[in-house]
């Protein structure tokens, strides 16, 4: 997978976040980064979740809830700019 060309918007970024799970296309959106730097992102949320519930997530799949505490992700600001 190559390096997206545009920086997602607040729409685009809060339609990812949207869903139960993000995979690393998602990651590779959020961060506005490559595969394998998504990958260790991806890598790194999955040993939160894991320590933190002891559960596995599902093949390739991480929760969104985690995503946004890993990136610290602001979702009243991404909703309120959105708007405008």
């Amino acid at each position: 997978m190559k390096k997206l060309t545009k920086r997602p918007n607040a729409t685009e970024i809060l339609d990812i976040l949207n869903g139960i799970w993000v995979d690393k296309r998602g990651i590779m959106a959020i961060a506005y980064c490559g595969y394998s730097i998504a990958s260790k992102h991806f890598n790194n949320i999955r040993e939160l979740v894991k320590n933190e519930t002891g559960k596995e997530t599902p093949y390739g799949l991480v929760p969104t809830e985690y995503v946004i505490k890993y990136f610290d992700i602001n979702i009243k600001y991404l909703k309120k700019i959105s708007r405008n």
